[in-house]
């Protein structure tokens, strides 16, 4: 191969990459395992009062971790996502943690606009290390959407109509975002910040 050619096959590969999700790889989410950290907020009110008064408002701390591997939903080519974010023992929890998995199927891809919209399975939730059963229907089955933004992919996850995660992957970093917000107290908003341990 000469230089020149060389050259010009890598000038069409970074464009291809600049171009967003140019083949049915790019916006696939990456498999592999992150651990990190993170931060959460609790905000409670008194629901007597009109309006209603802030009675309680917590930060806490928490270590967090991101599982994403593939697994066949329903005879399809599907992924699942398992996320622990440990708080420790808590008053108004039997366990130490936020344990959640997901299976996720993948849908249409719009790939000269960088996006795919992604199918909600099911998923389950647990407090405990033990395996949660994967028996919660989501709201909206095609709520997640993974978008690209130049080196950076996103993915919008919710779970329901008051519970959603948003995931941004770049290299092996990882950002979480999320809130939890309910009628009858309390509401609740994190972030982590993960870094790639295991392929």
């Amino acid at each position: 191969m000469t230089p020149r050619l060389r050259l010009v096959l890598l000038a069409m590969a970074a464009a291809a990459l600049a171009a967003g999700c140019t083949s049915t790889r790019t916006c696939d989410l990456p498999t592999g395992r992150w651990q990190g950290e993170g931060w959460y907020t609790e905000t409670h009110w008194e629901g007597g009062s009109d309006p209603p008064t802030v009675s309680r408002f917590e930060r806490h701390t928490h270590t967090t971790s991101l599982e994403v591997r593939p697994e066949p939903v329903d005879g399809q080519d599907g992924l699942r996502l398992t996320i622990q974010s440990i708080h420790g023992p808590r008053p108004d929890s039997e366990g130490d943690r936020n344990h959640i998995v997901v299976q996720l199927v993948p849908g249409a891809e719009a790939a000269d606009q960088g996006a795919r919209s992604y199918e909600l399975v099911r998923w389950g939730y647990s407090d405990t290390a033990t395996t949660p059963k994967l028996d919660l229907n989501p709201d909206v089955r095609w709520g997640p959407v993974a978008v690209r933004d130049g080196d950076t992919l996103m993915l919008y996850l919710p779970y329901g109509e008051n519970f959603v995660d948003v995931f941004r992957f770049r290299g092996a970093e990882l950002t979480k975002d999320g809130c939890f917000v309910q009628k009858s107290g309390p509401v609740v908003h994190w972030h982590e910040r993960l870094r790639r341990v295991a392929d």
